[in-house]
């Protein structure tokens, strides 16, 4: 759960010739496919704004997920996948992540009741990524602004804003098949036939590094600088 550890460990792999992956199968879901696909076609242009936002204002299970100093934090839960998911609608070098972390409501567990990480891309695009357990009010999970148009999550689809000669025009993305079974056949392409790993062990660092550098950042109030990004 830390930058050190997955160095360790991606190291240790590369020494003993063994395969280091990380169990990212929320990249096979229907909606991050659909939006991903979208973008990587170009019909909003340049993605420059994103915003994420997952939670409720609820108790959250006392169990191992809610234990900070086995699971790592909030962020650790769903906060990972949306971090992955992130990077994939964003593929440029990270710069700098600012965190606002909340311990506020729910003593019963060690974990933070909110966490917020700001997130600045090399290329300027910026990210806000919010997971919370005593949000009242939520707000669409995906948000996404791009040079020509926009997309925000709707539930099962996606409402797409773009243009037509200047004309403002709105339209509809649905959800694409979600397929989580891929990621073993993925695996098994690689470890079988030679495939290229899917789901790489330096991936999964940056994830971390967005995550320790945003509770560093709460503790600090200061911008941390994303390690390994140059």
């Amino acid at each position: 759960v830390t930058v050190k550890e997955a160095t360790a460990m991606i190291d240790a792999a590369s020494k003993a010739g063994k395969v280091l992956t990380v169990f990212h199968n929320r990249r096979h879901d229907g909606d991050f496919k659909a939006l991903r696909d979208a973008v990587r076609s170009g019909i909003i242009g340049q993605v420059f704004h994103v915003e994420m936002f997952m939670g409720n204002h609820a108790r959250p299970g006392d169990w191992w997920l809610s234990d900070k100093e086995i699971s790592g934090g909030a962020f650790f839960d769903w906060g990972a996948h949306c971090l992955d998911w992130l990077l994939h609608i964003i593929p440029e070098k990270l710069d700098y992540v600012t965190g606002h972390f909340h311990k506020l409501v729910w003593d019963h567990v060690t974990n933070e009741d909110e966490v917020e990480a700001l997130i600045r891309f090399q290329n300027g695009a910026v990210a806000d990524i919010q997971m919370s357990s005593i949000a009242a009010s939520g707000k669409p999970r995906w948000r996404v602004l791009g040079t020509e148009g926009a997309i925000v999550d709707a539930g099962g689809q996606f409402t797409l804003h773009t243009f037509k000669n200047g004309i403002p025009v709105q339209g509809v993305i649905k959800y694409a098949d979600s397929d989580w079974h891929a990621y073993y056949k993925d695996l098994g392409d690689h470890l079988l036939r030679g495939a290229d790993l899917m789901v790489k062990p330096e991936q999964a660092r940056r994830v971390i590094g967005i995550i320790e550098c945003a509770e560093k950042s709460s503790e600090s109030g200061k911008a941390m600088k994303v390690p390994y990004e140059d």
